[in-house]
């Protein structure tokens, strides 16, 4: 990786580090955008999902307000302290703090 690679990626984790204390002041204008997501996600007990770029973890909370959902969720993000907002989440469902471009999953597999 190039030096202003590395640089670009160090400003982009910085934003949206500085972004998590207020992100979820936005969360009312994606009402319409989580519906459609949660809908094309389609997901069902006993299947698993990974949500790439969670941020908050907005969807994962909209997907466990579902009467079912995924036995598993992974959400990933590169921001430590999005994160650390996205709050508890069911049984069997975790956060992983990793590049989306290269996420090595739990039980071996990878994607990237």
């Amino acid at each position: 990786m190039t030096e202003s690679a590395r640089e670009l990626r160090a400003s982009a984790m910085a934003t949206w580090d500085g972004l998590a204390d207020r992100y979820n002041a936005q969360e009312l204008y994606e009402t319409r955008a989580l519906e459609t997501a949660v809908r094309l996600a389609a997901a069902t007990p006993g299947e698993r999902l990974v949500d790439l770029a969670t941020g908050t973890g907005l969807l994962l909370r909209c997907l466990a307000e579902r009467p079912t959902g995924p036995l598993h969720a992974i959400g990933v993000d590169r921001s430590a302290r999005m994160l650390a907002r996205v709050g508890p989440l069911p049984s069997g469902w975790s956060t992983m703090l990793a590049d989306a471009r290269a996420v090595a999953l739990p039980d071996g597999g990878r994607m990237s």
